[in-house]
């Protein structure tokens, strides 16, 4: 099941930088958005989330200390009673305020979504493995 779910993952990461030349940056660009709900999707069901739940509920699910805590409130990438805001709610906000619509943004601020994205999977997946091994 972990081979699954990390082949999945490499083939959405290699579909973005795999794209035939003639696909737009836009269309692209409009991957990214989708890219981070899938990644957070298939980790808060592999660690046991009701996959038909809504997309908040799994995202509330990844920070509940029942189910490990795999978003942290002591690094604010969740809600948190400081009243600090929230790197994945921020981040997905970031993203694009229209949604994940191609055309919507210049390419410096499409590169720069890419390039946070990359960044936070990389965590994530690494954040993933590490719990995965321990269990």
């Amino acid at each position: 099941m972990i081979r699954d779910f990390y082949q999945e993952l490499l083939d959405k990461i290699a579909e973005y930088f795999g794209c035939d030349p003639k696909v737009s940056d836009d269309a692209r660009g409009a991957m990214i958005r989708d890219f981070y709900q899938e990644l957070l999707d298939k980790i808060a069901e592999y660690f046991g989330c009701d996959p038909k739940v809504s997309d908040d509920a799994k995202r509330q699910y990844l920070a509940d200390k029942k189910s490990g805590q795999f978003l942290l409130h002591e690094y604010n990438e969740w809600e948190n009673d400081r009243g600090k805001p929230a790197y994945v709610l921020g981040l997905w906000a970031r993203l694009h305020p229209h949604g994940s619509h191609p055309g919507l943004s210049d390419e410096e601020d499409c590169a720069f979504r890419f390039q946070i994205i990359l960044i936070t999977a990389r965590i994530f997946l690494r954040r993933f493995d590490k719990r995965v091994k321990g269990q």
